[in-house]
């Protein structure tokens, strides 16, 4: 039997993208990241999803995409949600998932990742499942399951007035992403954004250390936040995010709680100081960003914390936004 050279062609590259495929999914399938950061959450999101698409849809390509999503996010570079323009989507749907991808992004862009990064992490995978669904167009159950989740972890955005009207001034503005774009060229390049906006000068963050299940502020940390105040009042700040953390002693729920109330306390400070609270985002991490790795369980004077950051405005910096940025959230 004789075989065409173009047909050895086609199957060589057939071959080719398969092992292609195959590589990055093998890489990613025993994927191992620690719950707690928005990187670490969509790493094993995406890699959930890319286990999903290979072992029960068959759907290599879409595993493979995927697949290259958790990589990039475990490596401190989350990737961008999927764009609906770049799928085949039925017209009837197209309105409604731009709208959602829209107030995603613009989402992103209000540091949602900061404010609640397991539902950031959950919003976007959710939404990627969705929009890959769609596409295919058939499994109608499946479209609605993405979709309700994607509208559930939505709805800490729904929750916080302030944060809402913020995404909702520039949800429908062209503003660039700020996330690391996949290049689906043939050499699979993996492209690093950069966003030119208000610049925005990060200050370097304040630690505030607190007693083993005390939220009770120091008498010198009131100090420093009276300070902070005064330098808020005749400065044009943007935006302050305070992060309260725990050290992994005692139950999850409990160390949620108390990370709330030591952002709390930091917030009451600066209020009764005379910063205006509008520019005030509280986020409490629990035990799921620990500066230091220890047996669970542990005791860390280090971890018991409250991370204060401020941002003021300027008009002629151009940087990458934070979410390009490879540091991982603190």
């Amino acid at each position: 039997m004789h075989i065409k050279p173009v047909k050895i062609c086609i199957l060589f590259c057939m071959l080719i993208t398969i092992s292609a495929c195959s590589s990055n999914f093998t890489n990613v399938k025993h994927l191992q990241s620690e719950s707690g950061s928005f990187n670490t959450e969509l790493a094993a999101g995406y890699r959930d999803l890319a286990i999903f698409e290979a072992e029960e849809m068959y759907d290599w390509p879409d595993a493979n995409r995927f697949a290259k999503k958790a990589l990039l996010a475990n490596t401190g570079q989350p990737p961008l949600p999927e764009n609906p323009k770049d799928r085949v989507i039925n017209t009837i749907y197209q309105s409604d998932v731009e709208k959602a991808y829209n107030k995603l992004n613009a989402a992103l862009l209000e540091r949602f990742a900061d404010y609640s990064p397991l539902n950031a992490a959950k919003a976007q995978i959710a939404f990627d499942c969705w929009v890959e669904q769609l596409e295919e167009g058939w499994q109608f159950n499946h479209i609605a399951a993405c979709r309700r989740k994607f509208d559930n972890a939505m709805l800490s955005v729904k929750n916080n007035s302030t944060f809402l009207e913020k995404v909702s001034n520039i949800e429908d503005k062209s503003r660039s992403q700020s996330q690391v774009s996949i290049n689906d060229s043939e050499n699979n390049t993996i492209q690093k954004c950069e966003t030119s906006i208000a610049g925005v000068n990060h200050k370097k963050p304040l630690k505030l250390y607190f007693l083993h299940n005390e939220s009770k502020l120091r008498e010198i940390d009131n100090a420093v936040l009276i300070k902070m105040a005064k330098e808020v009042e005749s400065g044009s700040i943007s935006r302050i995010l305070v992060i309260g953390h725990t050290d992994s002693s005692g139950t999850k729920p409990y160390n949620l709680k108390l990370s709330m109330k030591r952002a709390t306390q930091v917030w009451a400070a600066l209020v009764g100081n005379g910063v205006n609270p509008k520019i005030i985002w509280l986020s409490a991490h629990g035990e799921l960003s620990t500066s230091v790795k220890n047996i669970d369980g542990s005791r860390e004077p280090k971890d018991r914390r409250a991370i204060v950051r401020i941002e003021d405005l300027t008009n002629s910096l151009t940087k990458t936004n934070r979410i390009c940025d490879k540091e991982k959230s603190i």
